[in-house]
């Protein structure tokens, strides 16, 4: 569970208070080494991947928005990938852009298989505060892979998780901060 999520369960519960513990599933895998991970410098075009399911206020609205932007005025080009479901009112608005791509969903090891071949990986938060107290399981395979990740998220724990590497966090609907990273 999250740090956050750790304390209110030891709230509800004093009598179990050490016993309540925050652990971060496959935290033992993890092989943070700065600078391993870092974004290559020469590029004339730069893929995102999205693993998951996309519907409600977890969507990638305005990442769609910034590299919409991006490739009107950049020699650089930015495509997305998303694997997984999407269940939006504005799914044909995806579907109509050139650099936006939806693959069928796809078993979990497969999935990660793929990643390999993309430049940055998302992570896209609920934009809501349903957010605020998790971290999806995605992100720890995320980490794992040694990408370079932007987690377009509403947890700030996520931003410890992230610290030191050449990943970007910031809220879903920040434009300008997506946008400078990218």
């Amino acid at each position: 569970v999250t740090e956050k999520a750790s304390w209110r369960a030891r709230a509800r519960h004093p009598d179990h208070f050490k016993k309540v513990q925050c652990i971060y599933p496959y935290s033992w895998n993890f092989n943070f080494e700065v600078g391993t991970n870092l974004i290559k410098t020469s590029f004339t075009k730069v893929r995102l991947l999205h693993l998951g399911t996309l519907y409600g206020d977890r969507n990638l609205n305005t990442l769609l928005d910034v590299i919409d932007k991006i490739n009107s005025k950049s020699e650089i080009q930015v495509e997305i990938d998303n694997i997984g479901d999407v269940y939006l009112e504005n799914k044909n608005h995806y579907l109509n852009m050139k650099f936006c791509n939806l693959i069928r969903p796809m078993g979990r090891q497969d999935a990660l298989q793929a990643s390999n071949s993309y430049d940055i990986l998302v992570l896209a938060q609920h934009a809501s505060d349903i957010s605020l107290d998790t971290i999806p399981y995605k992100l720890y395979d995320y980490i794992n892979l040694g990408k370079p990740i932007l987690a377009l998220r509403r947890n700030l724990e996520i931003d410890g998780l992230l610290y030191g590497t050449s990943s970007h966090c910031c809220d879903p609907n920040d434009f300008e901060a997506i946008a400078e990273f990218l």
